[in-house]
């Protein structure tokens, strides 16, 4: 399974993105742009992050270069984070995000789900 701390991979179409949400019990798709510096930053950081996380898939969408993707779901500001568990969409951060508190949350519900 490929992991964020290996390399992020990137989604190219819905079909694509449902696919991994109906595969991974926990999936973390991040979303961000080509043009957006704090996207870079912020990308670099979850990565690091994600070690923590080792049975947690995540998936990167491009915004920029696909925006049909992130307007179907609805996301309209970038960066942003949104979190899977078996199928749903139980976590949303964008914009200002706080890696200290997503980490929290993201644990919180890591542990409910393989603890």
């Amino acid at each position: 399974m490929l992991r964020v701390g290996d390399v992020m991979q990137c989604l190219t179409s819905m079909e694509e993105l449902d696919k991994e949400v109906l595969e991974n019990p926990m999936l973390l798709v991040y979303s961000s742009g080509g043009m957006c510096s704090v996207c870079t930053v912020l990308k670099g950081k979850v990565k690091i992050m994600m070690h923590k996380y080792p049975k947690m898939k995540a998936v990167e969408i491009d915004g920029d270069e696909h925006p049909e993707i992130t307007s179907q779901l609805s996301i309209f500001t970038l960066p942003a984070i949104a979190i899977y568990i078996n199928g749903k969409e139980v976590l949303r951060e964008a914009r200002n995000i706080s890696l200290e508190l997503l980490d929290e949350k993201i644990s919180r519900l890591y542990d409910l789900l393989y603890n």
